[in-house]
């Protein structure tokens, strides 16, 4: 969408139309705030305008039929050659379908947490280097540490040298993608 500087729109194209349950006629010569809900609408200062660098943005934008929905919203000036804007272009994205993923994972990172927080198993990883860096409650509770206290720390003060040398024996069988199944460590 291109607006001229008091933000009326000049140009929209049939998809950001489409985008807001309009043609590109009816947003012809509409005001851009007119696709904003009301709490957010306001018109853009001169000097904001002036400093506006390209920037992009998550908000929400308004459907003809009053639906709102999240967006993406990358906005730049359009300059002549000394500098004075000439037009503000935005093109936005309707992001509702990556907001619906991103809670459908937020939910699912919940569920898992919350297993595996209350699972009387011991849980933890570690990165290559052998330090923790997550720990299940049942852990700490085991260690007589906190969570938080453990995460950072190496798995080598933690475990007898026979446990560490079977902790790498089982590495590497798992990294050659051998079957590894259930095992104990001594601590």
């Amino acid at each position: 969408t291109v607006t001229d500087l008091s933000g009326i729109i000049i140009y929209t194209n049939p998809a950001e139309a489409v985008m807001h349950g309009y043609t590109v006629e009816d947003l012809i010569g509409s005001p851009a705030r007119s696709i904003a809900p009301e709490q957010i609408r306001r018109e853009m200062t001169q000097a904001e305008i002036n400093g506006m660098k390209g920037s992009t943005r998550e908000t929400v934008n308004i459907r003809k039929d009053g639906t709102v929905f999240p967006i993406s919203r990358t906005t730049d000036v359009v300059r002549e050659q000394n500098g004075n804007p000439l037009f503000v272009v935005s093109v936005s994205e309707d992001i509702t379908e990556k907001k619906r993923t991103q809670e459908k994972i937020r939910e699912s990172e919940k569920k898992y947490r919350d297993l595996v927080d209350n699972m009387q198993d011991l849980v933890y990883i570690v990165d290559a280097n052998g330090d923790i860096q997550f720990v299940n409650q049942a852990v700490a509770d085991r260690s007589g540490f906190e969570v938080e206290e453990l995460k950072g720390k190496s798995i080598n003060d933690f475990f007898t040298k026979e446990s560490l040398k079977y902790l790498e024996d089982i590495y590497k069988q798992r990294t050659t993608g051998e079957e590894v199944g259930v095992y104990e460590l001594n601590y």
